[in-house]
């Protein structure tokens, strides 16, 4: 990361949800005055730290946004004679994870010569060696596989950024970018709606409300997420200062600044930086990219090839994280307790024995 950011502290509510939703202050986080550069050149600022401190190793999914971030560091690296950035990838057995093929053709693409592979069994299991240190350290955090992410050059963030959000269409409308469609007066509509009303629409269902919260805790967070949302706002600029202001996203930036301390390495994650939000919100203003290829075309270039720019199948990683280890009292390890665990009495979780 960048400078150190605040810790945001979990409740009751967020750890028995085990999601974590709602906004921190704006004061202090999105100065109006930025670098006048573009967003490449912003992300191409924060890479060059990292390899200036070599090794930078690059976590490696073979994802578009692993992809890209690789594309960047091992381009940088040539232009400024600095030693090549590393890929590393984790190797799964779960066919949910398989993406050998994508990251043959980005390596090969880039020309790279050096890239280190692991093979993982149950290693990363949430209570395996590493998941259970992490836990006795410094309490339960999120994300819940902070202990599985290597401490080095992430690509975190890029769903957030580069994903059209959830009223782009009806910005793209509002800034007269696209011709208007006769549904978009509902779009529109829905857009400028009450919060309470546009909150509804964010998720329109989808919210997976987990099976073991209580009814209070179902209500609870409903609340919380529907007062979230209807925050957003509908401009792009405005949207990408809304999820900066983000819980999940300040409490998991510092949740990998543990993680890198206690490794003692520097973790960088361009993607939810503020330099590169705010190149990215003067560049586009109000309105957005109509899809996340538009977007990963118009930042990366020809730096990616266009299959990687195009695809639209994700690998998935949870079946690495719960297994058999994670099959046991949640809040105690090793016969200690977790800081940050729920207390009984708060009603937001039904007791239950074994995996949620």
């Amino acid at each position: 990361m960048g400078a150190s950011v605040p810790d945001v502290a979990l409740d009751d509510l967020d750890i028995a949800a085990g999601m974590v939703v709602g906004s921190i202050p704006a004061v202090g986080i999105w100065p109006g005055a930025g670098r006048h550069e573009s967003p490449l050149a912003a992300i191409e600022a924060i890479v060059l730290a990292g390899l200036r401190r070599a090794p930078c190793l690059i976590s490696f999914s073979g994802g578009r946004d692993s992809s890209a971030l690789l594309a960047v560091a091992s381009t940088l690296a040539a232009r400024e004679g600095l030693a090549a950035p590393v890929p590393i990838t984790a190797r799964f057995q779960a066919v949910e994870t398989e993406e050998t093929e994508w990251q043959q053709l980005v390596v090969e693409h880039l020309g790279i010569d050096e890239w280190i592979t692991v093979e993982i069994g149950d290693e990363l299991d949430l209570l395996g060696p590493s998941g259970r240190g992490f836990l006795l350290r410094h309490g339960l955090r999120y994300p819940q596989n902070t202990h599985f992410q290597a401490p080095l050059s992430r690509g975190a963030g890029g769903d957030e950024l580069f994903e059209p959000h959830r009223f782009a269409r009806a910005a793209a409308v509002l800034g007269r970018s696209v011709r208007p469609r006769r549904s978009d007066v509902l779009v529109v509509g829905a857009a400028l709606s009450p919060r309470p009303v546009r909150a509804r629409v964010h998720h329109r269902g989808q919210l997976t409300v987990p099976e073991w919260l209580t009814s209070s805790g179902r209500r609870a967070l409903l609340r919380r997420v529907h007062r979230w949302l209807g925050e957003d706002r509908v401009r792009y600029d405005a949207h990408l200062e809304w999820w900066r202001r983000s819980r999940y996203l300040n409490h998991g930036q510092h949740s990998f600044e543990l993680l890198a301390g206690d490794h003692d390495v520097q973790v960088l994650a361009p993607f939810s930086e503020d330099r590169v939000l705010r190149a990215l919100a003067a560049e586009r203003g109000g309105v957005g990219f109509p899809s996340r290829a538009a977007a990963l075309g118009h930042v990366f270039g020809d730096l990616l090839p266009r299959a990687i720019v195009e695809r639209r199948s994700k690998a998935t990683f949870l079946s690495p994280l719960v297994g058999l280890r994670s099959d046991c009292r949640p809040d105690v390890v090793d016969g200690e307790r977790v800081g940050g665990s729920v207390p009984a009495a708060s009603g937001l979780a039904a007791g239950h024995s074994g995996r949620a």
